[in-house]
């Protein structure tokens, strides 16, 4: 079982603190070494005492479900083999009241856009797919109440390599020909010059890496 640490720290620094006129800014101390500055909301406690450029704890909680989600989906992407070069999401948090009339975030709603690029080309259902896999897998989504939306979008570049071979430009995704060496995968402008890098990879990997230095 995996356990997570946090230290949340505040001090008085002289406030008198019994009037309630005290700042809500404190830090967070995480176990790699980062320290966050973080605060209540401006929405819930007027500035001074709230600090507006701190990171507050509602907005903390809109980040974890994206920084979830994200990581899951990109996970997922490579599995399938599609490449992503990007992902930006602009998510937000919506308060709402529960039954019991106590404020919580009713509803998160994730906007990311995904840029993928290689030969493998992604359709709307496989995106909408992924996006859906990884919200049933996503951790922080299956511990909280809120209701969590996404409503993505994507784009594919057009990637162009070159033949290592021929030095010809190639358009990775119609490439006629493809060989995997040590992790990468390499794209040729036909089956000649795939076989001509097959015979001997280590010597056309390295001419190409002399001709750029």
């Amino acid at each position: 079982m995996s356990e997570y640490n946090v230290i949340a720290e505040w001090e008085r620094k002289g406030a008198v603190f019994t009037d309630n006129r005290y700042s809500r800014g404190h830090v967070w101390k995480f176990d790699g070494g980062v320290i966050v500055p973080a605060s209540s909301s401006p929405h819930n406690v007027r500035i001074p005492f709230s600090i507006p450029e701190n990171v507050d704890p509602e907005e903390a909680f809109v980040a974890s479900i994206s920084s979830c989600h994200l990581l899951t989906f990109l996970y997922l992407a490579a599995k399938e083999r599609y490449r992503v070069d990007k992902y930006v999401d602009n998510a937000v948090g919506i308060m709402g009241k529960n039954a019991t009339g106590v404020q919580f975030i009713e509803r998160t709603i994730l906007r990311p856009h995904v840029i993928f690029s290689g030969p493998k080309q992604i359709d709307e259902e496989t995106y909408r797919g992924l996006h859906e896999a990884s919200h049933h897998e996503c951790f922080i989504a299956n511990s909280v109440l809120t209701k969590i939306e996404t409503q993505g979008t994507w784009e594919h570049l057009i990637t162009m390599t070159r033949d290592h071979v021929c030095d010809m430009d190639v358009d990775e995704r119609t490439a006629p020909a493809t060989y995997d060496y040590e992790g990468d995968t390499y794209y040729f402008c036909s089956e000649k010059c795939k076989e001509k890098f097959a015979a001997d990879p280590e010597m056309y990997v390295s001419r190409t890496e002399a001709s750029q230095t």
